[in-house]
């Protein structure tokens, strides 16, 4: 059988990072202990030789990819790690060992996988480094109501856009994180990228699949929003405490209303929707 390295992306606080740590990874069922050095930074690779022997019984490298949490996501980051703590100390009470001693843990196994652009290339954030997506197999399609409570109690939209400099973070990291925070809360989610006929970077959202009223977009950056895409068209958005019909039409007419509230400036006319789940 070829060769065949795998590649995973790890994220660590900066004090995780200054003084090193350990991390589980999980692959395959099989559970692998990871020590991360200290003094790493974003970028940096730890090197697992020949663990693919262990998870997938073949020989091969395992990669981590290092990335180092921003400041202003640890307090979030903190509050999700807590509650999967306790759920998996649930579960862990009532775990079955088989005659091998092993055993099935209650975390599910996120699935990553990087976001592309039609050419091939990876979708980067601010700080260059390629946008991945970790999939819950467990997640589920929301509610709207379900959706619209997450999208209030999720904090993404409070931190700031700086499309610039050591500390850039961009409307990509921000579908990112929306994703990632949806998809560890049990709710399926998609990354968007969209395009405009005027050029330029293009955007990225977030898209559900509610089983009550289908398919809804959500815009996160500084501000929680509403979106109305149809191809040909202008972009537009609403904030959601504002938000009630999901017709293109009916908010076009009620953002050109004098006064109208929660409107945001259309940012273009739409070419094309890339959705990402």
């Amino acid at each position: 059988m070829a060769i065949t390295d795998i590649t995973y992306k790890l994220t660590v606080s900066p004090s995780e990072a200054a003084d090193g740590t350990k991390k589980v990874l999980r692959r395959k069922g099989k559970r692998l202990e990871v020590t991360i050095p200290a003094g790493v930074r974003t970028g940096t690779l730890v090197k697992l030789s020949g663990a693919l022997q262990i998870t997938d019984d073949h020989y091969g490298d395992i990669f981590i990819q290092i990335k180092v949490k921003s400041q202003h996501r640890i307090i979030f980051a903190t509050a999700i790690l807590a509650c999967l703590f306790v759920i998996a100390a649930i579960y862990l009470a009532v775990i079955s060992y088989s005659t091998d001693n092993s055993y099935t843990s209650s975390e599910p196994e996120f699935v990553s996988r990087y976001v592309y652009e039609e050419d091939g290339a990876k979708n980067v954030g601010g700080d260059g480094e390629p946008i991945v997506l970790l999939n819950n197999p467990n997640s589920t399609n929301p509610t709207f109501e379900q959706l619209l409570s997450f999208i209030r109690r999720d904090t993404t939209d409070s931190n700031r856009y700086i499309e610039i400099g050591s500390g850039a973070y961009v409307c990509s990291d921000f579908a990112e994180d929306v994703h990632n925070n949806a998809e560890a809360a049990g709710i399926r989610a998609a990354w968007v990228g969209i395009d405009f006929y005027s050029g330029g970077a293009g955007h990225a959202i977030n898209a559900f699949e509610t089983t009550d009223r289908g398919l809804v977009y959500i815009d996160c950056v500084e501000g929680d929003a509403l979106v109305y895409i149809e191809i040909g068209e202008e972009y537009i958005a609403i904030d959601i405490t504002y938000a009630e019909s999901l017709s293109y039409t009916s908010y076009v007419t009620y953002c050109s209303q004098p006064n109208s509230c929660g409107c945001y400036e259309p940012m273009g006319v739409v070419s094309d929707v890339y959705i990402h789940w």
